[in-house]
């Protein structure tokens, strides 16, 4: 709008000035007058009217005359000024395409924003080693077990298709996780409502473990690992991943009198990247 009003103003004033120009010529004047004198109805001349004032048609004919005589002028002017107002026309143009685009954009992350409020967040809420029922710390480490729950923190539904809990001893984890023990597709309709949590499979071993890895453990010179993932969909029909990945700390040190505590492990990308 306001590109359009400055065009308009523009133009405006080319006309008023070129009309200027053509009213307060002398060859001009010269030209009504004498036109006016040579016509036997121009009776406003002898009673000393103002040519300015004069019939219409003296007017159309030194107009034409003008513009016949100042031809070259007003074509090379004509063209300069075409050459000014597209140059004004294709700046005001490129003015207004990013102010566009920058309206679109801001819409855009508007729309984002308002939408992802919405979507659901799925993420880690509760990792808990589950005690055996006896005292002895190497007895519940015989064959750990750890509860995991997740929490949809959106305000919409997760729809829930794959997971996979998988339980690991070694000192360090593999470069790349192996989910082929407890990976599998949940049935349909599997959702995670907003705000509500969800139980995954509990984490734990095919075997006992030996003394010997149990001391291990114990000592700090292996570990338990637990990861996982979960896939789900948003109401969007938008894939996102949970992938988690969590260790078994023995409490030994001052102050503890022994115990497990589950700390989440965020060093290796591939166990932990979500989106």
């Amino acid at each position: 709008m306001k590109a359009t009003s400055a065009l308009f103003f523009g133009a405006l004033v080319v006309c008023v000035f070129a009309l200027m120009i053509l009213w307060t010529s002398l060859e001009f004047q010269q030209c009504v007058k004498s036109y006016g004198e040579n016509d036997p109805a121009a009776d406003y001349l002898e009673k000393g009217i103002s040519v300015f004032i004069g019939p219409f048609s003296s007017y159309r004919h030194c107009i034409g005359a003008y513009v016949t005589d100042k031809n070259a002028v007003i074509t090379a002017v004509g063209t300069l000024v075409i050459a000014v107002f597209t140059t004004v026309l294709g700046i005001f143009t490129m003015s207004l395409a990013k102010s566009t685009r920058s309206a679109a954009d801001a819409a855009m992350l508007a729309a984002q924003a308002s939408i992802g409020v919405e979507l659901p967040h799925v993420f880690i809420d509760n990792l808990e080693f589950q005690h055996a029922g006896v005292g002895n710390l190497a007895a519940n480490l015989q064959f750990p077990r750890v509860a995991i729950s997740v929490k949809n923190y959106g305000r919409t539904p997760a729809f829930l298709g794959l997971q996979a809990v998988e339980m690991l001893v070694a000192p360090t984890l593999p470069e790349t996780p192996n989910y082929s023990n407890n990976a599998y597709d949940l049935p349909s309709g599997t959702v995670i409502e907003g705000g509500a949590t969800y139980d995954l499979p509990v984490a734990r071993l095919r075997d006992i473990l030996p003394i010997e890895t149990i001391e291990n453990i114990i000592a700090g010179r292996t570990y338990v690992w637990i990861y996982g993932y979960i896939f789900y969909r948003d109401f969007l029909r938008k894939p996102h991943w949970l992938r988690f990945c969590a260790q078994l700390v023995i409490l030994n040190g001052e102050g503890h009198t022994g115990g497990v505590h589950i700390i989440e492990s965020g060093e290796n990308t591939k166990y932990t990247e979500s989106y």
